[in-house]
C-alpha cells in the first residue's frame, strides 16, 4: 500500500534564526503562499504509477482537493508482480488519514493506516504529514519561514524545507524525510505540472530510497 508520496532546491539550514518569521505568523505566511500558488478546488483524473519497494502499481486515479485542504484519492488497477487487483479510497481530513480497501473489504483510520503501511513496507514514517505536504495542504508542521522572490524556505520541526513557484504556481517542493530512520539524508521531493493554472500532474519521491508516486492527468 502506498501513501506518498517532492525538484531538489537548496535547503534553509544555513539561515540565522533571526532571518525567519516564526510561530503563527509563519503558518499564516505559508497558508497565503499555498493559497496563491496552488489554486483549489482541484479535480484531476488520469494515470497512476506507484513504485514503492516491491509494490509496483499501475492504474487510474481520481483526485479531489477541497478549498479547506481536505483530499480524496481513489485509485484502481493492478500490481506488476503477481497481478493483484487494487481498488481503494484514501481520504485526508485535517490531520486524519483514512483508507478504504474496497478490493479486500478493509477500513483503516489514523494509527491503523500508519501500522498498515509500516507492515507492508517495513518502514515507519509519518505518512499523514507527508501526504499533507505533497498536496500543499496547510501549514504541515512549519515552524519558521523566509519568503523569497521565487518561493519560500524555512524550517519544520523535523528539518528544513523549500518551495519554488514559477508563473504564479507551485512548481517544486522539498520537505524533510518522513521516514528518516534508515535513509537519514533522503528528502521528500515533489514536482507539480500545471496547464492554465489547473493542476495536471504530481510526482513525489524519496530518491535515496527509490520510492516514487506519479499522478498524471488524462
Amino acid at each position: 500500500m502506498v501513501v506518498l508520496g517532492v525538484t531538489v532546491l537548496a535547503c534553509a539550514a544555513h539561515e540565522r534564526p533571526d532571518d525567519l518569521v516564526r510561530g503563527d505568523a509563519a503558518c499564516a505566511r505559508a497558508d497565503t503562499f499555498f493559497r496563491e500558488t496552488f489554486p483549489r478546488p482541484v479535480h484531476m483524473r488520469g494515470r497512476a504509477t506507484f513504485d514503492v519497494d516491491k509494490y509496483q502499481f499501475r492504474g487510474h486515479f481520481d483526485l479531489q482537493l477541497a478549498s479547506n485542504g481536505d483530499a480524496v484519492l481513489e485509485f484502481s488497477g493492478s500490481t506488476l508482480l503477481g497481478g493483484h487487483r487494487e481498488d481503494a479510497v484514501l481520504s485526508l481530513s485535517g490531520d486524519t488519514l483514512r483508507v478504504l480497501d474496497r478490493e479486500r473489504g478493509h477500513y483503516y483510520e489514523g494509527d491503523e493506516v500508519t501500522a498498515m503501511v509500516d507492515d507492508g513496507t517495513r518502514v515507519h514514517g509519518d505518512w499523514a504529514l507527508a501526504l499533507r505536504r505533497v498536496l500543499a495542504s496547510g501549514c504541515a508542521g512549519i515552524d519558521g519561514v523566509q519568503p523569497g522572490e521565487t518561493g519560500m524556505s524555512g524550517l519544520c520541526g523535523d528539518g528544513p524545507f523549500s518551495l519554488k513557484s514559477r508563473d504564479g504556481v507551485l512548481e517544486a517542493a522539498t520537505w524533510p524525510n518522513p521516514a528518516p530512520q534508515e535513509t537519514f539524508r533522503d528528502r521528500l521531493e515533489v514536482r507539480y505540472r500545471w496547464k492554465d493554472r489547473r493542476l495536471n500532474g504530481i510526482e513525489a519521491s524519496l530518491p535515496t530510497r527509490g520510492w516514487r508516486v506519479r499522478l498524471e492527468s488524462d
